[in-house]
Protein backbone atom coordinates (compact mmCIF):
# COMPACT_ATOMS: atom_id res chain seq x y z
CA UNK A 1 0.00 0.00 0.00
CA UNK A 2 1.47 3.49 -1.31
CA UNK A 3 1.75 5.87 1.71
CA UNK A 4 1.72 9.32 0.67
CA UNK A 5 4.21 10.87 3.55
CA UNK A 6 3.47 14.64 2.36
CA UNK A 7 0.00 13.81 3.68
CA UNK A 8 1.13 13.35 7.17
CA UNK A 9 0.72 15.90 9.36
CA UNK A 10 3.98 17.79 10.52
CA UNK A 11 5.84 15.46 8.04
CA UNK A 12 9.40 16.82 7.00
CA UNK A 13 12.68 15.23 5.63
CA UNK A 14 14.38 15.38 9.59
CA UNK A 15 13.82 12.04 11.49
CA UNK A 16 11.83 12.64 13.96
CA UNK A 17 12.81 11.53 17.56
CA UNK A 18 10.45 8.50 18.04
CA UNK A 19 11.46 8.26 21.58
CA UNK A 20 9.60 11.44 22.31
CA UNK A 21 6.86 10.36 19.82
CA UNK A 22 3.41 10.14 21.40
CA UNK A 23 0.84 7.55 19.66
CA UNK A 24 -2.29 9.84 18.55
CA UNK A 25 -5.36 8.90 20.74
CA UNK A 26 -7.66 6.31 19.26
CA UNK A 27 -5.07 4.43 16.59
CA UNK A 28 -6.24 2.14 14.81
CA UNK A 29 -4.50 -0.50 12.28
CA UNK A 30 -7.27 0.39 9.86
CA UNK A 31 -7.31 4.53 9.82
CA UNK A 32 -3.70 5.47 10.58
CA UNK A 33 -1.66 7.05 8.02
CA UNK A 34 2.28 5.84 8.65
CA UNK A 35 5.76 6.41 7.85
CA UNK A 36 8.42 4.62 9.18
CA UNK A 37 10.21 8.07 9.31
CA UNK A 38 8.32 7.57 12.31
CA UNK A 39 9.84 4.23 13.42
CA UNK A 40 13.47 3.98 12.06
CA UNK A 41 14.22 0.56 10.76
CA UNK A 42 17.11 0.44 12.77
CA UNK A 43 16.14 0.67 16.17
CA UNK A 44 15.09 -1.81 18.53
CA UNK A 45 11.11 -1.41 20.20
CA UNK A 46 12.39 0.36 23.52
CA UNK A 47 8.49 -0.10 25.12
CA UNK A 48 4.79 -1.13 24.61
CA UNK A 49 3.97 2.28 23.15
CA UNK A 50 6.57 1.86 19.78
CA UNK A 51 6.06 -1.85 19.88
CA UNK A 52 1.97 -1.64 19.35
CA UNK A 53 3.06 1.32 16.73
CA UNK A 54 5.79 -0.61 14.62
CA UNK A 55 3.55 -3.77 14.70
CA UNK A 56 0.73 -2.33 13.63
CA UNK A 57 1.99 -0.54 10.69
CA UNK A 58 4.19 -3.90 9.16
CA UNK A 59 7.28 -3.21 10.25
CA UNK A 60 8.01 -6.76 11.07
CA UNK A 61 11.04 -8.82 10.40
CA UNK A 62 9.73 -12.58 9.83
CA UNK A 63 12.90 -13.89 11.96
CA UNK A 64 12.11 -11.80 14.97
CA UNK A 65 9.40 -9.69 14.41
CA UNK A 66 9.77 -7.79 17.77
CA UNK A 67 12.98 -6.42 17.83
CA UNK A 68 13.78 -6.14 14.52
CA UNK A 69 11.49 -4.01 13.90
CA UNK A 70 11.46 -4.71 10.06
CA UNK A 71 8.90 -5.95 7.50
CA UNK A 72 9.85 -8.16 4.56
CA UNK A 73 6.13 -7.81 2.43
CA UNK A 74 6.01 -3.83 2.47
CA UNK A 75 9.27 -2.63 3.05
CA UNK A 76 9.27 0.57 1.28
CA UNK A 77 8.08 3.04 3.82
CA UNK A 78 10.23 1.01 6.29
CA UNK A 79 13.60 2.16 4.63
CA UNK A 80 14.36 -1.43 4.73
CA UNK A 81 14.49 -3.88 1.34
CA UNK A 82 15.13 -7.43 1.35
CA UNK A 83 16.86 -6.99 -2.68
CA UNK A 84 18.74 -4.20 -2.46
CA UNK A 85 20.04 -3.40 0.82
CA UNK A 86 22.55 -1.15 -0.37
CA UNK A 87 21.55 1.78 1.50
CA UNK A 88 20.70 -0.35 4.84
CA UNK A 89 24.41 -2.21 4.87
CA UNK A 90 22.50 -5.33 6.78
CA UNK A 91 21.80 -8.64 6.17
CA UNK A 92 18.49 -10.38 6.17
CA UNK A 93 18.81 -12.53 9.34
CA UNK A 94 20.30 -10.84 12.01
CA UNK A 95 20.20 -6.91 10.26
CA UNK A 96 20.96 -5.61 13.44
CA UNK A 97 24.94 -7.15 14.40
CA UNK A 98 25.83 -8.34 10.81
CA UNK A 99 25.33 -4.73 9.22
CA UNK A 100 25.76 -6.23 5.76
CA UNK A 101 24.08 -6.96 2.61
CA UNK A 102 23.03 -10.02 1.37
CA UNK A 103 22.45 -8.96 -2.43
CA UNK A 104 24.60 -5.79 -3.04
CA UNK A 105 27.49 -6.62 -0.34
CA UNK A 106 29.71 -5.43 -3.70
CA UNK A 107 30.08 -1.96 -1.61
CA UNK A 108 30.41 -3.27 1.73
CA UNK A 109 32.84 -5.93 0.87
CA UNK A 110 33.44 -6.52 4.85
CA UNK A 111 31.83 -6.35 8.24
CA UNK A 112 32.55 -3.49 10.42
CA UNK A 113 32.94 -5.87 13.52
CA UNK A 114 34.22 -9.33 13.81
CA UNK A 115 32.43 -12.17 13.78
CA UNK A 116 34.60 -15.28 12.71
CA UNK A 117 31.49 -17.62 13.36
CA UNK A 118 29.80 -16.35 10.21
CA UNK A 119 32.81 -16.25 8.88
CA UNK A 120 31.96 -13.39 6.55
CA UNK A 121 35.68 -11.68 7.18
CA UNK A 122 37.15 -15.17 5.61
CA UNK A 123 34.60 -15.26 2.10
CA UNK A 124 34.64 -11.75 1.62
CA UNK A 125 31.50 -12.44 -0.90
CA UNK A 126 28.79 -10.86 -2.32
CA UNK A 127 26.10 -13.22 -3.01
CA UNK A 128 24.55 -11.67 -6.36
CA UNK A 129 28.20 -9.73 -7.87
CA UNK A 130 30.83 -11.93 -6.93
CA UNK A 131 33.11 -10.92 -9.52
CA UNK A 132 35.14 -8.82 -8.08
CA UNK A 133 35.19 -10.90 -4.98
CA UNK A 134 36.12 -13.75 -6.52
CA UNK A 135 34.31 -16.16 -4.08
CA UNK A 136 31.22 -18.21 -3.36
CA UNK A 137 28.39 -18.12 -1.53
CA UNK A 138 28.78 -21.26 0.38
CA UNK A 139 33.08 -21.06 1.30
CA UNK A 140 34.19 -21.73 -2.13
CA UNK A 141 37.27 -19.22 -1.83
CA UNK A 142 39.23 -21.89 -3.49
CA UNK A 143 36.97 -22.17 -6.06
CA UNK A 144 37.52 -19.23 -7.32
CA UNK A 145 33.96 -18.72 -8.67
CA UNK A 146 30.95 -16.90 -8.51
CA UNK A 147 27.17 -17.72 -8.17
CA UNK A 148 25.97 -15.27 -10.75
CA UNK A 149 28.49 -14.43 -13.20
CA UNK A 150 31.53 -16.67 -13.27
CA UNK A 151 32.47 -16.11 -16.99
CA UNK A 152 35.47 -14.89 -15.36
CA UNK A 153 35.79 -17.37 -13.12
CA UNK A 154 35.94 -20.16 -15.81
CA UNK A 155 32.21 -21.14 -14.38
CA UNK A 156 28.47 -20.14 -15.21
CA UNK A 157 26.01 -20.88 -13.22
CA UNK A 158 23.33 -20.98 -15.93
CA UNK A 159 25.42 -22.58 -19.21
CA UNK A 160 28.27 -24.52 -17.78
CA UNK A 161 28.20 -26.57 -20.92
CA UNK A 162 31.99 -24.86 -21.83
CA UNK A 163 33.03 -24.50 -18.05
CA UNK A 164 33.02 -28.04 -17.51
CA UNK A 165 32.24 -27.28 -14.06
CA UNK A 166 29.29 -26.83 -11.22
CA UNK A 167 28.63 -24.45 -8.64
CA UNK A 168 29.10 -26.89 -5.68
CA UNK A 169 32.19 -28.60 -5.89
CA UNK A 170 31.17 -30.34 -8.83
CA UNK A 171 34.46 -29.91 -10.68
CA UNK A 172 35.07 -33.39 -10.75
CA UNK A 173 31.78 -34.26 -12.33
CA UNK A 174 32.14 -32.35 -15.37
CA UNK A 175 28.13 -31.15 -15.78
CA UNK A 176 26.27 -28.54 -16.62
CA UNK A 177 23.21 -27.67 -14.24
CA UNK A 178 21.08 -26.72 -16.64
CA UNK A 179 21.79 -28.01 -20.17
CA UNK A 180 23.29 -31.82 -19.04
CA UNK A 181 22.62 -33.51 -22.96
CA UNK A 182 26.27 -32.93 -23.63
CA UNK A 183 27.39 -33.96 -20.10
CA UNK A 184 25.21 -36.85 -19.73
CA UNK A 185 25.56 -36.78 -16.13
CA UNK A 186 22.54 -35.14 -13.54
CA UNK A 187 23.42 -32.43 -10.93
CA UNK A 188 23.64 -35.28 -7.88
CA UNK A 189 26.42 -37.53 -8.77
CA UNK A 190 24.23 -38.97 -11.55
CA UNK A 191 27.05 -40.21 -13.81
CA UNK A 192 25.62 -43.11 -14.36
CA UNK A 193 21.86 -42.05 -15.40
CA UNK A 194 22.37 -40.18 -18.08
CA UNK A 195 19.96 -37.69 -17.44
CA UNK A 196 19.50 -34.23 -18.07
CA UNK A 197 17.36 -32.28 -15.43
CA UNK A 198 15.62 -30.02 -17.96
CA UNK A 199 14.66 -31.83 -20.37
CA UNK A 200 14.46 -35.23 -19.75
CA UNK A 201 12.38 -36.42 -22.56
CA UNK A 202 15.14 -37.43 -24.85
CA UNK A 203 16.89 -39.07 -21.94
CA UNK A 204 13.69 -40.91 -20.79
CA UNK A 205 14.65 -41.02 -17.14
CA UNK A 206 13.94 -39.36 -14.22
CA UNK A 207 16.15 -36.74 -11.69
CA UNK A 208 15.88 -38.98 -8.66
CA UNK A 209 17.21 -42.36 -9.97
CA UNK A 210 13.81 -42.72 -11.09
CA UNK A 211 15.27 -44.57 -14.30
CA UNK A 212 12.48 -47.51 -14.60
CA UNK A 213 10.28 -45.06 -14.64
CA UNK A 214 10.71 -43.84 -18.07
CA UNK A 215 9.35 -40.43 -17.24
CA UNK A 216 10.26 -36.35 -17.61
CA UNK A 217 9.64 -34.18 -15.06
CA UNK A 218 9.40 -31.64 -17.42
CA UNK A 219 6.80 -33.14 -19.59
CA UNK A 220 5.25 -36.00 -18.57
CA UNK A 221 2.10 -36.26 -20.82
CA UNK A 222 3.79 -38.51 -23.06
CA UNK A 223 5.14 -40.53 -20.25
CA UNK A 224 1.90 -40.52 -18.33
CA UNK A 225 4.36 -40.93 -14.96
CA UNK A 226 4.08 -38.84 -11.74
CA UNK A 227 7.91 -37.58 -10.25
CA UNK A 228 7.46 -39.33 -7.12
CA UNK A 229 6.83 -42.81 -8.05
CA UNK A 230 3.15 -42.68 -8.88
CA UNK A 231 3.54 -45.11 -11.92
CA UNK A 232 0.49 -46.91 -11.11
CA UNK A 233 -1.58 -42.81 -10.80
CA UNK A 234 -1.42 -42.58 -14.44
CA UNK A 235 -0.90 -38.80 -13.86
CA UNK A 236 1.77 -35.86 -14.99
CA UNK A 237 2.88 -33.11 -12.78
CA UNK A 238 2.41 -30.56 -15.02
CA UNK A 239 -0.96 -31.46 -16.87
CA UNK A 240 -2.78 -33.04 -15.28
CA UNK A 241 -6.28 -32.25 -16.77
CA UNK A 242 -6.55 -35.68 -18.36
CA UNK A 243 -5.24 -37.61 -15.98
CA UNK A 244 -7.85 -36.39 -13.12
CA UNK A 245 -5.31 -36.97 -10.74
CA UNK A 246 -3.14 -34.91 -8.36
CA UNK A 247 0.77 -35.34 -7.44
CA UNK A 248 0.25 -36.57 -4.01
CA UNK A 249 -1.40 -39.54 -3.95
CA UNK A 250 -4.99 -37.92 -4.34
CA UNK A 251 -6.34 -40.51 -7.02
CA UNK A 252 -9.87 -40.38 -5.19
CA UNK A 253 -9.32 -36.80 -4.73
CA UNK A 254 -10.32 -36.62 -8.73
CA UNK A 255 -8.38 -33.22 -8.35
CA UNK A 256 -6.26 -31.59 -11.04
CA UNK A 257 -2.95 -29.73 -9.42
CA UNK A 258 -3.04 -27.31 -12.15
CA UNK A 259 -6.42 -26.58 -13.49
CA UNK A 260 -8.76 -27.25 -9.98
CA UNK A 261 -11.22 -24.99 -11.95
CA UNK A 262 -13.60 -27.58 -13.06
CA UNK A 263 -12.47 -30.44 -9.60
CA UNK A 264 -13.39 -27.90 -7.13
CA UNK A 265 -10.86 -29.33 -5.07
CA UNK A 266 -7.60 -28.29 -3.35
CA UNK A 267 -4.24 -30.20 -3.50
CA UNK A 268 -4.14 -31.16 0.13
CA UNK A 269 -7.39 -33.11 1.23
CA UNK A 270 -9.69 -30.15 1.28
CA UNK A 271 -11.94 -32.22 -0.42
CA UNK A 272 -14.85 -30.61 1.93
CA UNK A 273 -13.34 -27.45 1.42
CA UNK A 274 -15.06 -27.11 -2.07
CA UNK A 275 -12.09 -24.69 -3.18
CA UNK A 276 -9.53 -24.43 -5.63
CA UNK A 277 -6.13 -23.53 -5.40
CA UNK A 278 -5.91 -21.77 -8.92
CA UNK A 279 -9.42 -19.91 -9.41
CA UNK A 280 -11.07 -19.17 -5.58
CA UNK A 281 -13.36 -17.20 -7.33
CA UNK A 282 -16.49 -19.07 -6.30
CA UNK A 283 -15.08 -19.58 -2.86
CA UNK A 284 -14.50 -15.87 -1.78
CA UNK A 285 -11.04 -16.07 -1.12
CA UNK A 286 -7.86 -14.86 -2.97
CA UNK A 287 -4.37 -16.56 -2.60
CA UNK A 288 -2.33 -13.54 -3.49
CA UNK A 289 -4.35 -10.43 -2.01
CA UNK A 290 -6.99 -11.18 0.14
CA UNK A 291 -7.47 -7.99 1.76
CA UNK A 292 -10.91 -7.74 0.48
CA UNK A 293 -11.82 -11.33 1.56
CA UNK A 294 -10.55 -10.95 4.83
CA UNK A 295 -9.46 -14.96 4.78
CA UNK A 296 -6.62 -16.77 4.25
CA UNK A 297 -5.46 -19.71 3.14
CA UNK A 298 -4.76 -22.48 5.71
CA UNK A 299 -8.16 -21.52 7.79
CA UNK A 300 -6.98 -18.03 9.52
CA UNK A 301 -10.79 -16.41 8.96
CA UNK A 302 -10.60 -15.98 12.62
CA UNK A 303 -7.37 -13.97 12.73
CA UNK A 304 -8.52 -11.66 9.67
CA UNK A 305 -5.44 -11.32 8.27
CA UNK A 306 -3.78 -11.92 4.59
CA UNK A 307 -0.70 -12.95 3.86
CA UNK A 308 0.65 -10.41 1.19
CA UNK A 309 -1.12 -7.42 2.08
CA UNK A 310 -1.40 -7.03 5.72
CA UNK A 311 -1.83 -2.97 5.57
CA UNK A 312 -5.00 -3.21 6.63
CA UNK A 313 -5.37 -6.51 8.62
CA UNK A 314 -2.99 -5.04 10.83
CA UNK A 315 -1.79 -8.92 11.77
CA UNK A 316 1.57 -11.06 10.37
CA UNK A 317 1.48 -14.15 8.59
CA UNK A 318 2.68 -16.24 11.41
CA UNK A 319 -0.11 -15.35 14.20
CA UNK A 320 1.16 -12.51 15.96
CA UNK A 321 -2.18 -12.06 16.92
CA UNK A 322 -1.01 -12.71 20.38
CA UNK A 323 2.01 -10.61 20.23
CA UNK A 324 -0.23 -7.29 19.08
CA UNK A 325 -2.86 -8.05 21.80
CA UNK A 326 0.07 -8.22 24.22
CA UNK A 327 1.51 -4.84 23.37
CA UNK A 328 -2.27 -3.27 23.09
CA UNK A 329 -2.53 -4.66 26.76
CA UNK A 330 0.97 -2.83 28.15
CA UNK A 331 0.06 0.01 26.14
CA UNK A 332 -3.56 0.39 27.52
CA UNK A 333 -1.77 -0.51 31.80
CA UNK A 334 1.07 1.59 31.06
Amino acid sequence: MAIDVASIEGHSDKQPDTKHYVVPEGISALNVSYSSRFAPAHSIMEDCVNAQWNIMNHNECTVCLVEHNECTVCLVDHNECTVCLVEHNECTVCLVEHNECTVCLVEHNELEHNELEHNELEHNECTVCLVEHNECTVCLVDHNECTVCLVDHNECTVCLVDHNECTVCLVEHNECTVCLVDHNECTVCLVDHNECTVCLVDHNECTVCLVEHNECTVCLVEHNECTVCLVDHNECAVCLVEHNECTVCLVEHNECTVCLVEHNECTVCLVDHNECTVYLVDHNECTVCLVDHNECTVCLVEHNECTVCLVDHNECTVCLWTIMNWTIMNVQSA
